[in-house]
């Protein structure tokens, strides 16, 4: 027998984050529900708790962190655990996986290395087709996801390394990885530390080679 489960939400923890916190961790429950709408495992439920959760922490974000608004802080805790709800089914994708060695090697904020690899991934998987697609619902439904994912900031998929570049430097966060010492000889080695089971999470195929070769393109566009 199944319980009800009820999820006790108070803004006075989030009111009394510093704001450095609160703009990292905010930026953590963000790309989480980017990377669920384009998520193989997603759902129509996952999808649209994403996007609603998604829809808050972009609006709202920025002046929880910086102005400490009681009114955005309310918005972006719900946002939060809308992005928790919804990766609780989708799981998180490529993004995430590359984020972890990042943070183990370099020491950069979790939810800041999973933003610098949300720009060049989105980019990528909106070039999903036929012969490089995971996604159960085919390369077509996939390219929508992705389309979708984006539009929660805005943009289409080739504008998210702007969009998240532009946040970034408003919340006075560092705007690239290379600002912790990350230099390009790094690149391959980072790739092959990639975690594997969200890369078969994502909706467009990524190999060792194919993430070395977006990280590299990333690196020289800075």
């Amino acid at each position: 027998r199944y319980l009800d489960v009820a999820a006790v939400l108070d803004q006075r923890f989030i009111e009394s984050l510093p704001s450095r916190l609160s703009a990292v961790s905010g930026l953590d429950a963000l790309c989480q529900c980017v990377e669920s709408i384009w998520a193989c495992g997603a759902t129509d439920r996952s999808r649209e708790l994403a996007t609603q959760g998604g829809k808050l922490m972009f609006e709202h974000l920025l002046s929880a962190a910086r102005d400490r608004s009681p009114t955005d802080c309310r918005a972006i805790m719900l946002g939060a655990h809308l992005s928790g709800c919804a990766i609780n089914t989708s799981r998180t994708t490529a993004a995430h996986a590359y984020s972890y060695e990042l943070t183990q090697g370099y020491g950069i904020p979790h939810g800041l290395a999973v933003a610098y690899g949300l720009g060049w991934l989105a980019k990528w998987n909106a070039g999903v087709d036929a012969d490089s697609c995971l996604h159960p619902a085919g390369p077509e439904a996939a390219r929508i996801y992705v389309h979708d994912a984006a539009s929660v900031l805005g943009v289409r998929p080739e504008g998210v390394s702007g969009v998240m570049t532009r946040l970034l430097d408003t919340l006075s966060l560092p705007t690239s990885p290379y600002s912790f010492s990350v230099t390009i000889t790094d690149l391959p080695r980072l790739a092959q530390s990639i975690e594997p089971t969200r890369l078969s999470n994502n909706p467009r195929q990524l190999t060792i080679d194919d993430i070395r070769r977006c990280t590299e393109r990333s690196f020289t566009s800075e």
